[in-house]
């Protein structure tokens, strides 16, 4: 007696459960994307790549808001703060993102070759404290420092790898970024295309 083998039903791949899909977005600054932290306009450091880095600080409804720096402290006579860095923040080639990298970027801001020039007006020095803490001495007292190095003026508070930069140098960091925010650089084509994931 022939037995019919068992008829085994083909598996239904489940829906995602959060957002998937590729989502296209037209940008002001088409055919002059231009990814140079330094040197790039703040339409590009919001559109073009803003969405592979994270920044030092948040802006949110009552101002400046804990981001990568998830504690901030003036010094009594107004003319320094010490930032307290998150420990749990990663750079996309797995490097994890530490006080260095912090006093890195604020120098490189605060660099004539930076478009921007309230850091250079404001800011005298960064010391690493330890891995996780810097001392920014400022000029004066700058009792809203923290404003310069958040989201609303990215410009400022953009985090870059040093280590990463350092090996590779910057014409190769401009030409393959590497960020810590929720998208990946994947490429860029001439001015045309920025793509992410």
């Amino acid at each position: 007696t022939l037995v019919p083998a068992p008829i085994t039903p083909t598996p239904v791949a489940s829906a995602p459960t959060g957002p998937y899909g590729e989502l296209r977005i037209g940008v002001p600054t088409l055919y002059s994307q231009n990814i140079d932290a330094l040197r790039a306009t703040l339409a590009d450091k919001t559109e073009t790549f803003g969405p592979m880095h994270e920044w030092m600080f948040r802006w949110g409804a009552k101002g400046v808001e804990p981001n990568v720096v998830q504690k901030w402290e003036m010094a009594q006579d107004g003319l320094s703060w010490v930032y307290y860095i998150r420990k749990d923040v990663q750079f996309h080639n797995g490097e994890d993102l530490k006080s260095d990298d912090v006093k890195y970027s604020l120098d490189a801001m605060a660099e004539e070759a930076h478009l921007g020039v309230q850091l250079k007006t404001a800011m005298k020095s960064v010391e690493i404290v330890d891995d996780y803490t810097v001392r920014v001495y400022t000029n004066g007292q700058r009792p809203f420092f923290p404003n310069l190095s958040c989201y609303l003026t990215p410009a400022l508070g953009l985090l870059m790898p040093k280590d990463y930069i350092a090996a590779k140098g910057w014409g190769y960091y401009v030409q393959h970024p590497v960020g810590a925010g929720p998208f990946k650089f994947v490429r860029q084509v001439g001015a045309d295309l920025v793509e992410f994931e």
